[in-house]
């Protein structure tokens, strides 16, 4: 069987729009199914064992081409799951002994998640990249921030996939 799956290709914001789209697809066969000898029967039967393959997300760090807002998500990793419930002084106090600069704004994102505004990429990839703060908590950039994708409909067919990637 084959499978299709779609995967984005990361293009980058400039002024909040993004430059351009383009999602192609990969054709992946099915791996040949791992056969286990079945010790309840006397048969030669078998057990077919599905090998499952999976894509772990690429950490993503923010550019010098990349336009602000420069946000970084925090959720909580070990004990109470509602980091969100953390006043913004427990935060900031946590952050400051760390010597961060930079940080323009704290938000609750909802019940497990915070999100810290940087002015500046270096600094929210100094955050990212802490490792204080990677024990204690799950730190990333949400991708909608940094990529986008989609579809884009009634384009020539005489256009190629480069002219529509390059900028103008």
């Amino acid at each position: 069987m084959i499978i299709l799956r779609s995967v984005s290709v990361r293009i980058g914001r400039v002024g909040g729009e993004c430059e351009g789209i383009r999602i192609p697809l990969i054709n992946m066969a099915d791996p040949e199914p791992e056969r286990l000898s079945n010790p309840n029967n006397n048969d030669n039967s078998y057990i077919e064992k599905e090998k499952v393959a999976f894509f772990s997300k690429p950490r993503i760090f923010f550019d010098i081409k990349d336009s602000g807002p420069f946000i970084i998500y925090i959720e909580s990793k070990l004990g109470d799951p509602n980091i969100g419930r953390f006043s913004h002084l427990k935060i900031a106090r946590e952050i400051g002994i760390l010597n961060l600069e930079g940080i323009i704004n704290i938000k609750n994102k909802g019940i497990n998640r915070i999100a810290v505004e940087f002015n500046n990429y270096k600094k929210a990839n100094d955050l990212l990249n802490n490792k204080e703060i990677n024990d204690k908590y799950k730190v990333f950039i949400p991708s909608n921030i940094i990529s986008c994708k989609g579809i884009i409909r009634q384009i020539d067919l005489e256009l190629s996939e480069e002219h529509l990637l390059e900028k103008n």
